[in-house]
């Protein structure tokens, strides 16, 4: 299948991989993979499992090296990039978000505060994510004590903190980015759509890319700009969400029959066909 990226935009608020590849036990898990991530935008990577999805957002992360290719960070090698600077530009929330430790609710969010020993107004910070992500009433809490998906939002909160996605960002500082792999997972309806309008609003309102790994295609083509169709370790599509999520591309890759439908506010949405 050909794959549309999106439109380029300055080097500066992209993240950019070639042909990148990683391998594990002789198997290759991605790659080879050019794909485009840019600032200020949503970008859903879809695909079933097993696809490379996770293994795409470890080397973004820095957390696995590539063993071919490179990833081109806003205008610089990732691997060349310190981890304490990259700490302070991007921030990640894992699908596993138990803890070794019982910290409470409000000590986790701080943990975000870590890379940045000069940075003013944090106890502010911490509070103003807090009360976005919902948890005043759990700030007192024992993270051992909460259930998966209060604890994904306490990881929100740490990461919104650890990259300012709820302050104006300085001008002239280059965009930060939120990484979220399967954020929703253990939310409940109420909650999933509330974890995505945040990170969507933070996009718009701050310019940090966001790139979050998704099973939902729903959750996709209402929250999502850009699209990114992973399948056994090689993209099949990228694009606009919207283009990009239809029922051709769903009956290939998933082996599922749906329909398109526009939903009561016309975002398009997708309904298993018979």
């Amino acid at each position: 299948m050909s794959i549309a990226g999106p439109a380029a935009g300055s080097q500066v608020h992209r993240i950019a991989t070639h042909g990148l590849q990683l391998c594990a036990g002789g198997r290759t898990l991605l790659g080879p993979l050019d794909a485009a991530f840019e600032a200020g935008r949503v970008t859903a990577v879809l695909g079933p499992n097993g696809a490379g999805k996770s293994t795409l957002l470890g080397a973004l992360s820095q957390w696995r090296r590539p063993d071919a290719g490179r990833i081109d960070w806003q205008g610089t090698d990732l691997q060349a990039l310190p981890a304490a600077g990259l700490a302070r530009q991007r921030a990640l929330v894992a699908q596993d978000t138990a803890s070794a430790f019982d910290f409470r609710v409000h000590e986790l969010v701080e943990l975000g505060s870590l890379p940045h020993p000069r940075r003013a107004g944090e106890a502010l910070r911490v509070e103003r994510a807090l009360e976005a992500c919902g948890l005043r009433t759990l700030r007192d809490r024992g993270v051992a004590s909460l259930s998966g998906g209060e604890r994904a939002r306490v990881h929100l909160a740490r990461a919104l903190v650890q990259v300012g996605a709820l302050d104006t960002p300085p001008p002239g500082a280059p965009p930060c980015w939120l990484l979220l792999d399967e954020p929703t997972a253990a939310l409940d309806l109420q909650h999933q759509h509330a974890m995505l309008a945040l990170v969507r609003r933070c996009a718009k309102e701050s310019g940090m890319g966001v790139i979050t790994v998704l099973h939902d295609l729903n959750l996709a083509l209402r929250y999502a700009d850009d699209a990114l169709v992973l399948a056994e370790g090689r993209a099949c599509a990228q694009g606009p969400a919207r283009a990009v999520i239809e029922p051709g591309l769903v009956a290939r890759v998933w082996r599922v029959r749906c329909q398109a439908v526009a939903g009561a506010d016309a975002v398009p949405q997708l309904l298993l066909a018979a």
